[in-house]
């Protein structure tokens, strides 16, 4: 006996009494007009359930609604058999009835789908006794006596019907998942939050990374790992499971650059005119600092003589990021006072002393060397030197003409004679002082031989700005020596080599050093440097003996 179709009747809402008639194969409910059954109601997703019409029976499919679907008040997370007498509830406020409906339906799952096919044979095999029945009794009448006296017997002619139900058809083929899953991005810094979105259609389930999630949604995620994957997995009608997955790449988060610290102080912030103080600095997270204008190292000390009543000595820092820093120090020189005449019977003359000379100081060239003194035709080399107690310095001869330098540095030259001199003049209140030193250039005795060199690749660009200086630890006394803890750092620079002391043009590594160093009397340590774009510069750092 075959089923009647169903029908839904909505029992609750603005729509009660409303009935649909299903219909074989797949129909959608849902708040949206392109639904085949539209609920207008607020709580009711755009497109909610699925039903489906099969002649096995009729199953009803959440689409990862908002507020969930439920058959006799229970919710539904997979496919799930209707029959009349339940009711569906979709939404928070719609609860629908289901009733049979007039017509034949397919019986459901587990019914006997050939019966028709039994009656209709029945039928036939009937319709073929009766045909034999009339044959019978028209040959034994009607083959009997005189044809010519008796008239024919007409055998009335019995009209069968057969009424037969239509045959079951084919199932319908269970519709493909469509999956897409998207992030806005796929590579972030660590720390950094992006937004997973996706639209599953034709599911029965949907998960994210094992969680039962609705077929259509959205998620915030901040991954820690510096790989995360993000699967997306959805269930088909026919037990088919396809998946997507997102791949996100995690960036280390850099540090921001440790701000800087100065100290910077003087001895004596009064002396007496004529009489001299010491500076002393230390400056930590710096790219360059100048002292009055002087490129000075990160940490040391400088003797003054202040002349002016209120004499202001700048110590102005470049630090790793941000503005310039600037600190200073006041050293008051008092006025002499005027002596004072005692009062005699008879007045006699009273020499005044003479004003106090400014202090002298002669300057001195500690060093003026090269790396190398001989140099084949067309080599280059590097000129060092250090002078003290000098207002101006200069630097002449060769390629390079007569330029200003800093009282300590170094500078890069190639000769272009065979023999070229190069002379470093030093003034100052004491008076002035040169040196120089000659660089022997030879030429090749033998036949040159054409040689051809790959050109070298430049370096490849440094990641950041130039960063680099040199200092030193607090000493200590070791037998008759004082010892230190001389250290530095170097970042994005090409070379790096220190002098003084112990050390003649020794190669150093960044991006951190450090080296003990002890002597007898105050040395100048020195750290050169070749800079990305070609040019050399230098930092220093001065330690008294003991």
């Amino acid at each position: 006996m075959s089923q009647q179709p169903l029908q839904l009747t909505i029992q609750t809402g603005s729509q009660t009494g409303q009935t649909f008639q299903l219909r074989r194969g797949s129909q959608t409910i849902g708040r949206a007009s392109t639904n085949q059954i539209v609920i207008p109601d607020p709580t009711v997703s755009k497109q909610h359930a699925q039903i489906t019409v099969q002649p096995e029976g009729v199953w009803i499919q959440d689409l990862g609604s908002s507020n969930g679907t439920f058959v006799n008040g229970q919710q539904i997370t997979a496919s799930t058999w209707l029959k009349p007498g339940d009711t569906l509830q979709v939404g928070t406020a719609v609860v629908l009835g289901v009733q049979a409906g007039g017509g034949a339906m397919p019986a459901p799952a587990g019914s006997n789908p050939t019966g028709w096919l039994a009656g209709g044979l029945v039928a036939v095999v009937a319709l073929l006794v009766l045909a034999g029945l009339g044959f019978a009794a028209w040959f034994a009448f009607g083959s009997s006596g005189d044809s010519s006296t008796q008239p024919p017997v007409v055998s009335e002619t019995v009209p069968v019907v057969l009424t037969t139900e239509p045959p079951v058809e084919s199932p319908t083929p269970a519709p493909e998942v469509v999956v897409n899953f998207t992030a806005s991005k796929t590579t972030v810094q660590l720390g950094e939050c992006v937004t997973l979105r996706w639209q599953v259609t034709e599911a029965r389930e949907v998960r994210l990374d094992g969680e039962l999630v609705p077929a259509s949604g959205d998620r915030k995620v901040c991954p820690q790992d510096a790989s995360k994957t993000y699967r997306l997995t959805a269930l088909s009608f026919s037990g088919e499971t396809s998946e997507e997955a997102l791949t996100f790449t995690v960036l280390p988060t850099p540090l921001p650059p440790p701000g800087v610290e100065i100290e910077f102080e003087a001895e004596q912030t009064s002396v007496s005119y004529g009489n001299c103080t010491t500076l002393r600095w230390t400056v930590q997270n710096a790219q360059a600092v100048r002292l009055n204008g002087e490129k000075v190292g990160s940490q040391g000390t400088q003797e003054v003589c202040p002349t002016e009543p209120a004499t202001v000595y700048q110590l102005l820092v470049d630090p790793l990021e941000g503005e310039l820093v600037e600190q200073t120090v006041i050293i008051n020189v008092p006025a002499t006072p005027m002596p004072t005449a005692t009062p005699t019977a008879a007045p006699t003359a009273t020499l005044l002393p003479a004003p106090p000379q400014p202090q002298v100081q002669t300057p001195v060239i500690d060093k003026l060397i090269a790396d190398q003194i001989t140099l084949n035709q067309g080599g280059c080399t590097t000129l060092r030197w250090t002078v003290r107690n000098a207002q101006s310095v200069q630097l002449s001869g060769g390629e390079i003409g007569s330029q200003s330098v800093s009282n300590q540095g170094a500078r890069r030259v190639c000769p272009p004679g065979a023999n070229t001199t190069y002379t470093l003049f030093a003034s100052g209140s004491g008076g002035s002082v040169q040196t120089s030193i000659t660089l022997a250039v030879f030429a090749p005795t033998s036949t040159p031989v054409i040689v051809v060199v790959p050109q070298p690749q430049p370096p490849p660009a440094p990641a950041g700005p130039p960063k680099y200086d040199i200092g030193a630890s607090v000493g200590y006394i070791d037998g008759n020596k004082r010892c230190f803890t001389l250290q530095g750092y170097i970042e994005n620079v090409r070379e790096a080599y220190l002098d003084g002391g112990e050390f003649n043009h020794t190669p150093l590594t960044g991006p951190s050093w450090a080296k003990k160093v002890c002597h007898k009397q105050t040395t100048t340590y020195v750290m050169t440097v070749i800079l990305p774009n070609g040019s050399i510069d230098s930092v220093s750092a001065t330690r008294e003996g003991p």
